[in-house]
């Protein structure tokens, strides 16, 4: 009887020698010719052991108990190398893991919004930490091997950002006019790559605010750093304007004017003027002041609002907010003053009263007289003396002679 011996062997390896044993043994001198034979195939699995052409001579009858070869799957080791540190600015690159094996290999990153991935080629889009994993599909001939990482830092040398300063509206690219009526901003700095940082005054911060003390032209300065280690400095621009009520006054109802005095405006000396009406420049109104006229009916445009632009004696343009004046009522007037007795006198009145009555200084009321519109007139006493005239709410003293 002929028994094969059980073998193994690792995926890949060479055959080991098929062996067998032998009960009872030959006659001394007789030896068996041939080999034993196993079934064909390389892959991990078992095969029989046949008895091929093993023979010991026309003297014997054979009795062949098989066995089997087992191949196992064979050990693999997974490496992965690639550069550490990338910057977007150079673009993408290849990825590079290899196996004992020789299997192909896939990579997976985690993060998406720092990079993307087409295969073996990772593109760098922003500044972040990219894991990288190496994985090799199952194959039944090698044993499984766990996936392996390597952490990818992105840099990059991107400086750019958006700024929004709030109380504030942008006339200009970066440059912003104050809120009337504030005295501070709120800067908020939007990077467009997540790893660059913002620093105001030194301070790490997206967000800083800005004290705006008074009127003037300030330029505020801030810094991006890259995550690459690379500065640039930025530049807002804010112009606070002057509340016109700080800088300029309104007298009677006709005029409004700039006080151009430092000891009383805050320390301003102004060399130019444009006065402003409804947003629109008012032709030849480039004095310290604007008036609408002489004319007692010349008043301002109570439906419209004025401003100013001022320009210091050291260059800048400077703005007030707008204005909106205020009529107030015209004193009452009388003239002649003094009147002849027995003749006539004109009341020019600006209220709403419907009569206008007249005392004398003991107050008896001499007369009563219906009021025609601004300008009444009305007839004297035939005495001379001091008289009151009254409308309303006002009065005013006129004196017959």
């Amino acid at each position: 009887t002929v028994t094969a011996d059980a073998k193994t062997k690792t995926y890949g390896d060479s055959d080991p020698t098929l062996t067998y044993t032998v009960n009872p043994a030959l006659i001394a001198g007789d030896n068996f010719v041939g080999t034993l034979i196993r079934v064909a195939g390389e892959n991990v699995g078992t095969y029989a052991i046949n008895q091929g052409t093993l023979s010991a001579g026309s003297n014997y009858t054979i009795t062949y108990d098989d066995d089997t070869l087992t191949i196992t799957p064979a050990p693999q080791t997974l490496t992965i190398y690639s550069d550490t540190t990338i910057y977007v600015e150079d673009g993408s690159i290849t990825l590079h893991a290899s196996t004992t094996s020789g299997l192909p290999v896939t990579f997976n990153i985690d993060n998406l919004t720092s990079a993307m991935l087409a295969g073996d080629v990772l593109t760098p889009l922003q500044s972040g930490l990219v894991i990288v994993t190496a994985s090799v599909a199952h194959n039944d001939n090698y044993q499984d091997v766990a996936p392996v990482t390597q952490n990818i830092t992105i840099l990059s040398n991107n400086t750019n950002n958006e700024s929004v300063v709030s109380n504030a509206t942008e006339i200009d690219e970066a440059y912003y006019v104050l809120d009337c009526g504030e005295n501070s901003v709120t800067v908020n700095v939007t990077v467009e790559d997540s790893g660059a940082k913002v620093f105001y005054n030194n301070i790490e911060s997206n967000t800083f605010t800005v004290n705006i003390p008074k009127a003037d032209i300030y330029s505020v300065n801030y810094t991006v750093k890259s995550s690459s280690g690379i500065e640039k400095v930025y530049t807002v621009t804010i112009e606070r304007y002057f509340v016109f009520e700080e800088i300029g006054s309104q007298k009677f109802n006709n005029l409004v004017y700039v006080n151009n005095n430092p000891a009383g405006n805050g320390g301003y000396k102004f060399t130019g003027y444009q006065w402003y009406k409804d947003g629109i420049a008012i032709a030849g109104a480039t004095s310290q002041y604007y008036s609408a006229g002489e004319n007692s009916s010349d008043v301002l445009d109570t439906n419209a609002v004025y401003s100013v632009i001022l320009v210091t004696e050291d260059g800048k343009t400077l703005h007030t907010c707008t204005y909106s004046p205020v009529i107030q009522p015209l004193p009452m007037k009388v003239y002649p003053n003094p009147a002849p007795a027995n003749r006539t006198a004109t009341a020019e009145i600006y209220s709403d009263a419907q009569y206008i009555e007249m005392f004398d200084m003991a107050g008896k009321r001499v007369g009563t007289y219906l009021r025609t519109g601004t300008v009444t007139n009305i007839p004297t006493p035939s005495l001379s003396g001091s008289y009151i005239l009254r409308a309303g709410s006002e009065q005013t003293k006129f004196i017959v002679k």
